[in-house]
């Protein structure tokens, strides 16, 4: 009886109307009654209303069995439901019940075991599957579980959304082979097979989604054991790199056509110590790129450098503005040469700069023209003033007419009289000679081609006699459609002046290659403006555009030819008012303004927000008059993108990282709570290695 009474379960039999009939002492302990207490009470008593269901059904099931009379007991069947005590308190047991005959009554005689701490360990551990459920199902990255065949098991909402899948339902079980791009599914494959084998890895690939989108990923693979240490799935964790990728390429297409262009390119560390140079810069210098990398660019500097140019570069370091400016270079080998040089900083994240971007450009050819042309200057000056000639520069547009004093003298007029204009000029020249005048204009000066002429002329004296001139002249400013702006010439008398025709026809030759030189120049300009991949314009005063290139056109989203005469707010609406604070500087204190960012829509891509860094110029009359100003944009759009989704990145990796790492250690713990409740039930740990988790 001590052996029934004391068994670690509690014993009880009950009739068919569930009254107890018997029960053991450890039963009355759990439900802390006396023993009489429980004798001819309804065992459904003691049962919480919500379970008393599940003990009716498991009555059926015992009665449902065969006849009684085929055998004296029938095989258990059990049911776990909570029991009540009579102090209120509820726990869990589990009930093992099983029909017997007993004096010829039918009994039911159960065996109740308190299974409240497993129970609660169940719990526990599914409210931890519950929370570790919720943190894969909102993982911003792709989470699924493969097996060995590469067929889906499971895969939360982020991974969907990547696949292009409306459901999971969609792709279960489903081979992801058929989702990776050709290239790349063989090494899926082997880094599938590979964590089979116990090893981690990282493989990035091309995917196309099940609606058509194609994108770069990352996935990281692990391998997941169960509770023997069996390897049955593989973890992979899987993110969309499609932009990091998209601005890798553009980074590597930016390098290319860096190493590409014709001018010196040279990048320096923030401590001015050379980093890289292209070929142009090698080609100038002489210097390879190994043999200057980690130098300072003072390398190029020489006895004859002008140290005022040194330290403005210097101020503009460490002010970290840009430079622009020209300086006398010395090659490796020793012979100089005048550099163009313009010098731009790079600033990191926290605006510190971390590079600095110098352009180098040989102008020393331009410098001697420049240098000729002044000297060539000076003494056409001199020959005119002692060859006793008139000198006149005709302003197509506004027919003014700006002479010399000896042009009125030639003409017996006094030299203070009002300045002429085209229509005094032609009321002077003889009718006779007005054909010659109209011929030179037709053929030279409205001919695009034309740019100098001549003609033997006889003009009117104010004293009535005729005054024969040599009448010589050069178009020396044409507008975009060339179209004749200006007009510079020469009269000399040649009535009395015959000895100086040899000096006049020396200064006249001087004076056309001048100009052909300048010619040059300016077609040049020309070209670099138009094709530039900066954005080059200026505006006059009244904010007005005057002249804009192809580049500049494209990021304000109109044509070239709708820009002329128009503001900036029919232009640009959106950001006009932010560009006309950037620019008071220059029309206020004649100071150009650089490096400014702006960052807004155009009407090029109204959706799309972009930036652009600028630099604004003064423009100034002959007289030093700011008159507009001209700028250059460059757009950045990609380059700042680029730089968010780094930081982004970076800033989301170490985040996820402190998560995961949080996670596995709950886990951890959770599991080892449950090895311990176990254990003081004496029943084996579920989970084993806890030490490799």
């Amino acid at each position: 009886m001590d052996l029934y009474d004391f068994a670690p379960v509690g014993y009880c039999s009950i009739t068919e109307n569930s009254v107890i009939v018997e029960a053991n002492l450890t039963l009355c302990t759990l439900l802390g009654a006396a023993h009489a207490a429980l004798l001819g009470k309804p065992f459904v008593r003691f049962i919480i209303n919500d379970d008393q269901d599940t003990f009716y059904i498991l009555k059926q099931r015992i009665f449902a069995e065969q006849a009684l009379e085929l055998r004296s007991s029938e095989p258990p069947h059990s049911t776990d439901l909570r029991l009540r005590a009579n102090d209120g308190s509820a726990f869990w047991v589990r009930l093992v019940a099983a029909r017997t005959l007993k004096l010829g009554q039918q009994q039911i005689r159960i065996v109740v075991t308190d299974i409240s701490a497993h129970k609660r360990v169940e719990s526990a551990l599914a409210s931890s599957e519950r929370r570790l459920r919720a943190i894969i199902e909102t993982e911003p990255e792709c989470v699924k579980l493969l097996d060995a065949d590469g067929r889906l098991l499971e895969m939360n909402a982020a991974g969907l959304r990547m696949f292009e899948a409306d459901s999971f339902q969609q792709i279960e079980n489903d081979c992801v082979d058929a989702l990776i791009d050709e290239p790349n599914r063989a090494a899926f494959r082997a880094l599938t097979a590979s964590v089979f084998k116990g090893k981690s890895g990282v493989l990035e690939f091309q995917i196309t989604g099940l609606k058509g989108t194609r994108r770069w990923v990352e996935t990281h693979a692990s391998p997941l054991r169960n509770d023997a240490g069996k390897i049955t799935a593989v973890l992979g964790i899987t993110r969309d790199i499609s932009a990091r990728k998209s601005a890798e390429a553009a980074l590597r297409l930016s390098d290319t056509a860096l190493k590409s262009v014709s001018q010196g390119v040279l990048i320096t560390d923030a401590e001015h110590r050379i980093v890289s140079a292209n070929a142009a810069f090698s080609a100038i210098t002489g210097y390879s790129e190994a043999e200057i990398v980690g130098k300072n660019c003072n390398l190029l500097q020489g006895p004859e450098t002008d140290p005022a140019t040194v330290m403005a570069i210097r101020s503009a370091l460490k002010n970290r503005t840009e430079f622009a400016g020209e300086i006398l270079n010395y090659r490796k080998l020793g012979n100089w040469f005048w550099n163009e040089l313009t010098i731009s900083p790079v600033f990191d994240a926290q605006g510190a700069p971390s590079h600095y971007i110098g352009v180098t450009r040989d102008v020393t050819a331009r410098r001697e023209i420049e240098k000729a042309n002044y000297e060539a200057t000076m003494q056409l000056r001199l020959v005119i003033r002692g060859g006793n000639i008139g000198y006149w520069d005709w302003d197509i547009p506004s027919g003014g007419l700006e002479v010399n004093d000896r042009w009125f003298t030639m003409l017996g007029l006094d030299s203070h009289s009002p300045p002429p204009d085209i229509e005094f000029w032609h009321s002077l020249v003889h009718p006779e000679d007005m054909h010659k005048l109209a011929q030179l204009f037709d053929s030279v000066i409205m001919n695009p081609n034309g740019s100098s002429g001549e003609a033997e002329i006889r003009a009117r004296h104010r004293a009535g006699h005729d005054v024969w001139l040599l009448h010589r002249f050069s178009v020396v400013d044409r507008n975009g459609d060339s179209k004749p702006l200006r007009v510079v010439g020469t009269h000399l008398d040649i009535t009395a002046q015959k000895l100086a025709e040899v000096a006049l026809r020396e200064a006249d030759r001087a004076l056309r290659s001048s100009e052909a030189q300048t010619r040059q120049r300016l077609r040049e300009i020309e070209q670099i403006y138009a094709f530039s991949p900066i954005g080059l314009f200026t505006l006059d005063c009244d904010y007005r555009f005057r002249r804009i290139n192809e580049r500049m056109a494209e990021i304000n989203g109109f044509p070239v030819a709708h820009h002329h005469g128009k503001t900036l707010e029919e232009i640009v609406p959106v950001l006009a008012g932010f560009i006309k604070e950037a620019y008071s500087p220059v029309f206020e204190r004649d100071e150009p303004v650089l490096n400014v960012e702006i960052h807004g829509k155009t009407a090029q891509d109204p959706n799309q927000e972009r930036d652009w860094i600028c630099n604004y110029f003064p423009l100034r009359s002959e007289d030093g008059v700011v008159i507009g100003l001209m700028g250059a944009v460059l757009e950045i759009t990609e380059r700042k993108q680029a730089e968010r989704e780094v930081q982004q990145q970076l800033h989301e990796l170490q985040r996820w990282q402190e998560v995961l790492l949080g996670r596995e250690d709950r886990v951890l713990e959770l599991k080892r709570e449950v090895n311990e409740q176990l254990v003081r039930q004496n029943q084996p740990p579920r989970y084993a290695s806890l030490e490799t988790l």
